[in-house]
């Protein structure tokens, strides 16, 4: 686990769940597409289940001041001990209007869960800035430059 002084290039959490990509929002005059909302790609190279509730997704500005803070619910779709499977991908939007966290399943694909993290503004806009992603003691998982998430290409996306 990575210290808050710590470098902020850490690539991988150690049990193999960790930050993947940032999506920062697209400019379009209205967000009819899932893939034209900003979100943080994470993903489950475990092979083994894993247990992200109560985690947190924290942005902070270059200064390390927490601007927005993301939890994982601690109940999902009713499940009180919910785990993503190995391989799962984990898409948080951070806008209005996705809805309800969800489990969509793979049909030949990983598994997916998607979460709105309900901020009324653009998070990501800032290449300086910093993402943490906390365990539920508070722990940092992982630390890193939000320019060094931000992808070449378009990058993996949300199924429709």
């Amino acid at each position: 686990m990575t210290k808050a002084g710590d470098s902020p290039r850490t690539a991988f959490s150690p049990d193999g769940f960790s930050l993947v990509s940032i999506h920062p929002s697209r400019a379009v005059a209205r967000r009819t597409k899932i893939e034209d909302h900003e979100f943080v790609l994470l993903h489950n190279a475990s092979p083994s289940p894993r247990n992200i509730a109560g985690w947190t997704i924290v942005h902070l500005n270059r200064e390390s001041v927490h601007l927005h803070t993301f939890k994982f619910p601690w109940v999902l779709e009713g499940d009180m001990d919910w785990k993503l499977e190995a391989d799962a991908e984990v898409f948080v939007f951070t806008g209005r209007g996705i809805g309800e966290p969800i489990k969509s399943l793979g049909h030949g694909g990983p598994v997916q869960y998607r979460f709105a993290w309900e901020v009324s503004e653009s998070v990501w806009a800032e290449s300086a800035d910093f993402i943490a992603l906390r365990d539920d003691d508070g722990n940092v998982v992982q630390h890193q430059s939000v320019g060094s998430l931000l992808p070449k290409s378009k990058g993996k996306q949300p199924r429709t």
